[in-house]
C-alpha cells in the first residue's frame, strides 16, 4: 500500500506503475465513490477505440 499526498486544489497523483497496470493515460475518464473502506477509483468503461483485439484471422469483435 502506498501513501499519496492531497494538494491544495484537491489533485492527487497516482504511482507511475498503477496508471501503466491500468493504462490511465492523460485524460481518462475515473468512476468514484465511497464505500464503508474509504474512496474507491475506477476506469470507466472503455470506448470502442481503446477495445484490444488479438491479432488474429477471426475479429474479437462482432457487430449485430
Amino acid at each position: 500500500m502506498q501513501k499519496l499526498i492531497v494538494e491544495k486544489d484537491g489533485k492527487v497523483e497516482l504511482p507511475v506503475t498503477l496508471r501503466r497496470r491500468w493504462g490511465l493515460d492523460s485524460g481518462t475518464t475515473l468512476l468514484v465513490s465511497e464505500t464503508h473502506e474509504g474512496i474507491l477509483l475506477r476506469p470507466s468503461d472503455p470506448s470502442l477505440t481503446k477495445v484490444y483485439t488479438e491479432p488474429t484471422f477471426h475479429s474479437n469483435l462482432f457487430l449485430i
